[in-house]
């Protein structure tokens, strides 16, 4: 690491402090300096663990509003295969960023991950379940938002495709904790995406402060993400993007678990009925990335750092 950024910092005992550039791949080091005036010099070795890296200091979700703690991570090559998880592994491009965060709102903890797009994703399906009413303090939610997340009348989910269906939230099963909660788009959206919506993109999300639902459609962050992970497995591996095949919520039951995965954009295409999602399917291994569905479904959620 040459050349170093040194100062004096102290006369008795001399001290000088000398700062690593954070971009330093982690390793030995070996050290020299000769000062003259004291006729003194000085080798060693110093281990770098390079855990100065912004994104292996975070704790919670809503850390990463500071759009710098993804940005510090290296973005990771496709053919990466193992997880680094402290700053030891930070410049190598072999390594995926990953990171386990808990969020401010339940406390719940979820791992995220950089992945080969430069965005940093969560690789958990979201289980914010209510009644709970966001913020813009902890959720990706405009200033004064009255939005209620809550869950649905008497666990029986809405079936009328119209605006009747805005007070139907969520859908949790504990004992499939990797599921995660199924919502409409209305819920996901923290009430910002409408029946009306169409031809554009809601503007708040039920995703922790820092994080929004992906954009949508053949130019979206799905469509993107696709691009380097262009298969199938690769979509499902547990050192990409890491989806589940929970099924969805479509009326008065849980369907296609294990076999499907569905998970909201914050985008409608044009017509009021439907809004963009990522559609995966096993059966011939197949992968939508612009798919989209009837507002009303439940469907998973993954939030993207914006």
């Amino acid at each position: 690491v040459s050349p170093l950024s040194c100062s004096k910092s102290s006369n008795l005992p001399v001290t000088y402090s000398c700062l690593v550039p954070a971009t330093a791949n982690a390793g030995v080091y070996y050290l020299y300096a000769k000062f003259p005036t004291y006729d003194t010099t000085y080798s060693g070795t110093l281990s770098l663990i390079n855990n100065s890296v912004k994104f292996f200091t975070a704790t919670t979700m809503q850390d990463f509003a500071d759009s710098t703690y993804c940005s510090s991570a290296t973005t990771p090559a496709t053919t990466a295969t193992a997880a680094g998880t402290t700053g030891a592994y930070a410049g190598n491009t072999a390594y995926v960023p990953q990171r386990v965060l808990y969020d401010i709102r339940d406390n719940e903890t979820y791992t995220v991950r950089k992945l080969a797009d430069g965005n940093c994703w969560m690789v958990e399906n979201l289980r914010l379940v209510g009644p709970f009413a966001p913020s813009s303090r902890d959720s990706d939610v405009e200033s004064g938002s009255t939005f209620t997340l809550s869950e649905s009348k008497s666990g029986v989910w809405c079936t009328t495709n119209d605006s009747a269906c805005y007070d139907q939230s969520f859908m949790y099963i504990s004992s499939t904790r990797e599921y995660g909660a199924y919502y409409n788009w209305y819920a996901a959206t923290a009430g910002t995406g409408t029946y009306s919506s169409s031809s554009t993109s809601a503007t708040s999300s039920i995703c922790p402060k820092g994080w929004s639902l992906p954009l949508g459609g053949t130019n979206g962050n799905y469509s993107a993400l696709y691009g380097y992970y262009n298969s199938f497995a690769s979509m499902l591996s547990g050192t990409g993007p890491e989806f589940v095949l929970a099924g969805n919520h479509s009326g008065s039951w849980i369907g296609g678990t294990g076999i499907t995965g569905r998970y909201w954009t914050k985008t409608a295409p044009y017509g009021n009925a439907d809004a963009y999602n990522l559609y995966l399917v096993n059966t011939n291994e197949e992968v939508h990335p612009a798919s989209y569905n009837y507002k009303l479904f439940g469907f998973n959620v993954r939030c993207i750092n914006k």
